[in-house]
């Protein structure tokens, strides 16, 4: 059944009905309400700044609405970026250090290990002597 869920917030008995246990409420929620997505443009844009971008809009779509690019735009050069990507590429940045960090100490022990044996080589060279 359907109810007012305004009307039962207000008290109104009729539709402020008493639940039950294993009763189910369904609330639907309003399409779009949620605060808008943006996007911000710089750089080489007629009108550069903030637009409030709507569900399945492109890029170009939000280029036109801010007059489009300047002369003196390098459109070739542009760069798009996005929060998360930047961030996941943060994150495989750091991963990459730390592996080449720990590459780089394995071949540091290694070389050491290496001349350790070399050196105890030399010097049973040296004692048959």
């Amino acid at each position: 059944m359907n109810i007012d869920l305004a009307a039962a917030l207000r008290g109104d008995p009729t539709s402020n009905l008493r639940l039950e246990p294993f009763d189910i409420l369904s609330i639907n929620e309003v399409q779009l309400w949620e605060k808008p997505a943006e996007i911000n443009l710089r750089g080489q844009v007629r009108f550069a700044g903030k637009y409030t971008i709507q569900p399945g809009e492109t890029l170009k779509s939000v280029l036109e609405r801010a007059g489009g690019l300047t002369k003196y735009a390098f459109a070739d050069g542009a760069v798009y970026t996005r929060k998360e990507l930047r961030d996941r590429e943060q994150k495989q940045l750091d991963m990459l250090a730390a592996k080449m960090q720990n590459d780089i100490t394995f071949v540091a022990l290694e070389g050491a290990a290496a001349n350790q044996s070399q050196a105890g080589t030399s010097l049973q060279v040296g004692s048959r002597s």
